[in-house]
């Protein structure tokens, strides 16, 4: 019996190393030069840089398959450190940045998917300072809004159109914020702590569907936050997984108002793009 066992454990061993040499060849050129693989599988790969640092790489499974890059000081993957992206499906970066001992530093930069730079971030002592290059970006035909309206009134003048007939930013002067940082005093300190209550509502409330056991990735959800807060329009735009999908996105859905985003000092809707990361750990 004890024989058979041993047998058993070599053969799966072998079969696990067949199958990382396998993965770490199919994705051999995503891989850094002088990099040991430690863990390659469909969609992932883990690597060990001669720097000793430890790279996490999700693929997609299209012509364009890297999706997402993220650096570690430690094999744990317990602090970040180093080189953060995340891809379009076209290939093109999304968004690219560093860690230093887990937070954000130096510049980052934010990319549509026809390459054009819409806006970078520079990140100093945990304050973040953002850029646009474009300021006023608004969609031709604004998306189907979820939020029922057939209990408003208004006249045909253009000054009382419709909350959904109103155009939707890409970007404003002043972008939607989770609530309850408007006692900070400065614009960047309420910036910097709404952004921390947002990740911490999700991460506080999200709950893995029973027997969930992959993949790991990044899920990004888009909404529309209009000019009174009220979150409309929520549908994932990256997806991972039918069952966790569903999860973000009620995530999303249940979250409070939001103070609204401003455009020449008036209140306006805004897109708002939400990524969030999912890991089993």
């Amino acid at each position: 019996m004890r024989f058979l066992t041993m047998l058993f454990i070599l053969g799966l061993a072998f079969s696990l190393n067949a199958q990382t040499a396998y993965w770490a060849t199919t994705y051999k050129e995503y891989i850094k030069r002088g990099s040991t693989v430690l863990v390659a599988k469909e969609g992932y790969t883990f690597e060990r840089t001669a720097y000793d640092l430890y790279i996490e790489k999700f693929y997609n499974n299209s012509e364009h398959p890297l999706r997402e890059i993220i650096t570690y000081a430690d094999r744990r993957k317990k602090v970040l450190e180093g080189t953060w992206k995340t891809f379009y499906e076209n290939g093109q970066v999304e968004i690219m940045g560093r860690y230093t001992e887990g937070q954000e530093a130096g510049r980052w930069y934010y990319y549509r998917e026809n390459g054009e730079l819409w806006k970078t971030c520079t990140f100093r002592d945990g304050v973040e300072e953002c850029e646009l290059e474009q300021v006023e970006v608004i969609s031709e035909v604004p998306p189907a809004n979820v939020r029922d309206y057939s209990q408003k009134t208004g006249s045909a003048d253009a000054s009382n159109a419709s909350e959904d007939e109103k155009p939707i930013f890409k970007v404003a002067e002043e972008m939607p914020r989770f609530p309850g940082c408007e006692t900070k005093g400065s614009l960047s300190e309420r910036k910097q702590c709404a952004q921390t209550a947002l990740l911490q509502n999700i991460y506080r409330r999200i709950r893995l569907p029973q027997g969930y056991t992959g993949p790991e990735g990044v899920i990004v959800v888009t909404f529309v936050v209009e000019a009174d807060g009220v979150i409309t329009n929520a549908r994932v735009v990256r997806p991972l997984e039918e069952r966790i999908d569903l999860v973000a996105l009620e995530l999303v859905k249940t979250m409070p108002n939001f103070i609204p985003g401003k455009q020449k000092g008036e209140p306006v809707r805004v897109q708002f793009n939400l990524p969030i990361r999912i890991k089993l750990e």
